[in-house]
């Protein structure tokens, strides 16, 4: 079980690196190009766009299967479940934020 609860510590650690880097790469500039057009052509603001929208679906669903397992860590009675859940509720409200628009 513990191996479960590793493979989900390093899913949720992939979710919060691509959420984290989506949100100091990516979002800013899509938020510029939103507020200033001249800035991007329409191809590179899309690119931007599609690339913080898949950067963020990354963040989610690994966050989600890391939590899931984080989660049958702890019934095991696992103390590494706690960080996995931890950062698995981190991962996946990145995801929420960059990939569906929840907390726009």
């Amino acid at each position: 079980m513990k191996k479960i609860n590793l493979v989900g510590l390093i899913l949720v650690i992939i979710g919060v690196i691509c959420g984290a880097y989506c949100q100091y790469e990516y979002v800013p500039k899509v938020n510029a190009g939103l507020n200033n057009p001249d800035i991007f052509t329409p191809g590179e603001w899309l690119s931007y766009h599609q690339m913080r929208s898949t950067l963020g679906m990354i963040a989610l669903f690994s966050g989600g299967v890391g939590l899931i397992l984080g989660i049958f860590g702890i019934a095991k009675k696992i103390k590494m479940g706690w960080l996995t859940i931890i950062l698995g509720i981190i991962s996946v409200l990145f995801g929420l934020a960059q990939a569906t628009h929840m907390f726009s």
